[in-house]
């Protein structure tokens, strides 16, 4: 999932997501597009897209067009492209930039559901240290490109070159949590 909003711009919701969930049935590359899906493949990815689209709370919003959503809905629009391909991995750029708190809150607990429920692995690059610490099982700090700390939240919470590099002197080590 991109840092900026990467949509399909003449696509519905619907259509947008079916993408996602065509690639991941027939491949991607030149030749993805003369394998041609059967009809009851098609029906099988338009139930899954119902499914993605389900658990991201953008049901109904399946027939408008992609760029008339608001950044809310465009976000979680970009993560349910991203599940309905069936990934392994799921590599989150920026999942929370520029969302507002409740569209945070709703983020956090749908990647939340992924990891925990779905067993989803996923690499999250984030500025939101309260969502990384709430998240994450490792975490990997780069200060200029380097990997300044590496260990669990509480290991690197607490870490005396993150505090200094991040949060300065005489904070209490917690990223304000």
């Amino acid at each position: 999932m991109f840092q900026q909003n990467m949509l399909f711009g003449s696509c519905t919701v619907f259509d947008s997501v079916q993408i996602g969930a065509h690639l991941q049935a027939v491949g991607f590359g030149p030749k993805a597009v003369a394998r041609a899906v059967s009809w009851g493949r098609h029906q099988a990815v338009a139930a899954e897209v119902w499914d993605v689209l389900d658990f991201v709370g953008l049901a109904g919003d399946a027939d408008a067009p992609a760029t008339s959503l608001p950044h809310g809905k465009k976000r979680l629009l970009g993560l349910a492209i991203t599940l309905a391909s069936r990934p392994r991995v799921l590599l989150l750029d920026e999942p929370l930039t520029g969302m507002n708190a409740e569209e945070t809150s709703a983020m956090l607990a749908l990647i939340g559901t992924l990891r925990r429920d779905r067993g989803t692995t996923f690499v999250l690059v984030e500025h939101n240290m309260e969502a990384v610490m709430s998240l994450c099982d490792r975490i990997c700090v780069l200060h200029f490109g380097r990997r300044l700390a590496y260990g669990s939240p509480a290991e690197v919470a607490e870490d005396p070159a993150v505090i200094d590099a991040y949060l300065g002197e005489g904070t209490n080590g917690a990223f304000g949590l």
